[in-house]
């Protein structure tokens, strides 16, 4: 069948065509048009929830709770965004731990614990807003 050619009456077999020509565009999972998502998969996601938390907090006027006060639910908010932009928009080569952490191995540096104690100081914000993610994840609603 050519593509410029004009169906007056399509059959079977050119629907069955049309849905396949379809189907080839889209791209699948693991497909090579796709990988770049998954590899980073963590900021793929952030990068998808993030604006939609953004939005959520300036259009939202409920809280989980009548007990909550409108300023708590507004900081466990901030928190929430703060992690997922973090986690969005800053690649692990990036941050300053990862530097550091690959400037210890190449001077053959023994101690570690400073910098991993560091590091963990560093990604604590971004764990507690992924906490608080997963606490009030069913009350992400209006």
């Amino acid at each position: 069948m050519s593509e410029n050619m004009l169906i007056l009456a399509p059959t079977e077999s050119d629907y069955i065509y049309i849905l396949h020509a379809t189907m080839k565009q889209q791209p699948t999972p693991g497909s090579a048009d796709n990988m770049s998502e998954l590899c980073d998969l963590d900021i793929t996601i952030a990068r998808f929830i993030l604006p939609r938390l953004i939005s959520f907090k300036q259009h939202c006027e409920r809280t989980p709770t009548l007990e909550m006060p409108r300023e708590q639910w507004d900081s466990i908010l901030d928190k929430m965004i703060y992690a997922f932009d973090k986690i969005a928009n800053q690649t692990e080569e990036e941050t300053p731990e990862y530097q550091a952490y690959i400037k210890a191995i190449w001077n053959n540096e023994e101690d570690l614990t400073q910098l991993k104690h560091d590091a963990k100081a560093s990604l604590k914000p971004i764990a507690d807003g992924l906490s608080l993610f997963h606490k009030y994840f069913r009350s992400l609603w209006w």
